[in-house]
């Protein structure tokens, strides 16, 4: 009971999380919005604060990281209040993806949050931060109202890149960020990823003996292998679509995909709330592609809930931008 408990609040309790965002008010879901942003930066940048000031004092009394995932390449990972680095990575995807979408409208406030989830980020020290940060740029260029912001957009991550490069050159003498980008090219001969082929494996093993429904909650979450009895099957999937299958089957996929689907369908044409929700999706998956994403509680919890307030449960005034392909095609007499 106490597996399938915890199976639970890893597997599923984020995404109630969506139904509470679409149960607030319209008028209140930029107050609620703000507040998660606010409470997800001020315990980033305690975290933060904390690593350089007090290296030996640990914030988080629960946190399921052990010697091997704390370090990298001999350098001590950012954990501060979560669970592990990989939380910490998601967190600053979330901050990150906030102050580009809400820079036009809170200017200042994104600044502030932007520059937490860099420091957070690359003291996460997680080699997947940074093809999920470009997978979440390239979807936020493409839902730029117009050409034009479009091209404003790119020139701005353009900028923000050479800056970012020159201040790496400047302060990061130990070199950590280099090696973290360039152990990408060496994935195949990396062993903390060759370490992971036998779990996917596994994996597909366990959803192959149980297609429709999975093996249960929990049974390919992780850290949960030591309160599973010997005699249940348990896999850490390190993977988030192999984590559903595992758990769910194709039952627990198809209810994914309804989930997506309608979520996709609610944020048609909203705008702002629109890139946001979508960018935190790519983020949520791009992480996901290495790890069990939806696992890393708060973060996840509160990715999910902006991603309800963004939602239209009514079919209220759609007066923000479409993205620019939709425009473009109306433009062209739906050509």
């Amino acid at each position: 009971m106490i597996a399938g408990f915890q199976g639970v609040r890893k597997s599923v309790l984020a995404v109630g999380a969506i139904a509470w965002g679409c149960a607030v008010a319209r008028q209140n879901r930029d107050y609620v919005e703000c507040f998660c942003v606010a409470v997800l930066s001020v315990a980033m940048f305690i975290s933060v604060i904390f690593w350089f000031l007090f290296p030996n004092i640990s914030l988080s009394g629960g946190s399921s990281a052990d010697m091997y995932t704390s370090l990298f390449e001999g350098h001590r990972r950012l954990t501060g209040f979560f669970a592990g680095p990989f939380h910490v990575a998601l967190g600053a995807l979330v901050l990150l993806t906030w102050a580009m979408v809400r820079s036009a409208r809170w200017p200042c406030a994104s600044f502030v949050v932007g520059a937490i989830g860099i420091v957070a980020g690359y003291l996460s020290l997680v080699r997947t931060f940074y093809p999920a940060l470009a997978l979440v740029c390239v979807v936020f260029l493409l839902v730029s109202p117009t050409l034009i912001h479009a091209a404003r957009r790119l020139a701005v991550f353009g900028a923000a890149l050479s800056v970012g490069l020159l201040l790496s050159v400047l302060f990061d003498t130990t070199g950590r960020l280099w090696w973290v980008v360039g152990s990408l090219a060496g994935a195949s001969e990396d062993s903390r990823f060759l370490n992971r082929i036998p779990g996917y494996w596994r994996s597909i093993e366990l959803f192959e003996q149980s297609p429709v429904v999975g093996w249960g909650p929990g049974s390919a979450g992780d850290t949960l292998g030591a309160i599973f009895s010997s005699s249940s099957e348990h896999v850490t999937a390190h993977n988030i679509v192999l984590k559903i299958c595992v758990e769910a089957g194709l039952a627990g996929l198809a209810a994914w995909v309804f989930l997506l689907v309608a979520i996709l369908v609610s944020l048609r044409g909203s705008g702002a709330r629109m890139a946001l929700a979508l960018c935190l999706l790519v983020a949520l998956f791009g992480l996901g592609l290495t790890g069990s994403a939806i696992e890393a509680l708060p973060i996840s919890f509160f990715l999910f809930l902006i991603v309800g307030l963004s939602c239209e449960t009514t079919s209220g005034d759609r007066s923000e931008p479409r993205i620019w392909l939709s425009s473009t095609r109306r433009a062209h007499g739906g050509a």
